[in-house]
């Protein structure tokens, strides 16, 4: 058996040190959604499924955000007017279609993947009670 998550609190904590710093920077328009779950969470899935006849099991945090209401959502946890940068995805692909003679296959898999995780809505399942929104102010000091 599989258990598979869209995204880990531990990945977006990043959001939180660049709004700290002032400016978050995302790949693509922003407005990919997700629902990024905490790994206490995700084990509490994977402990209730052992028994379970499925294969596979995709398991998500309760809340939907998109990368940009997350980085607004840290900016209003650390305080700080948002000031968000959208990087243009279709580069990244080009380029990586132009390199992937050079790549080895387990590296451009992987480019391929984060491109695809940032542009692409990865929306499965709800469970846990985790917020990010707890998670993020944990991130930035605040405790609750």
């Amino acid at each position: 058996m599989r258990c598979a998550a869209t995204a880990f609190f531990s990945d977006m904590g990043k959001i939180v040190k660049q709004a700290l710093k002032g400016t978050v920077y995302l790949l693509g328009s922003g407005q990919s959604r997700l629902n990024p779950i905490h790994g206490s969470d995700l084990a509490r899935v994977c402990l209730d499924a052992v028994d379970s006849s499925d294969t596979e099991i995709s398991a998500g945090g309760p809340d939907i955000y998109s990368y940009e209401e997350a980085a607004k959502l840290a900016f209003k946890i650390v305080g700080k007017k948002p000031k968000i940068k959208k990087i243009p995805a279709l580069p990244f692909v080009v380029l990586l279609k132009l390199m992937r003679p050079f790549l080895s296959r387990r590296r451009f898999t992987l480019i391929q993947f984060l491109l695809s995780a940032f542009t692409k809505d990865s929306v499965v399942p709800k469970h846990g009670s985790y917020t990010l929104e707890k998670f993020f102010r944990e991130k930035a000091g605040q405790g609750q």
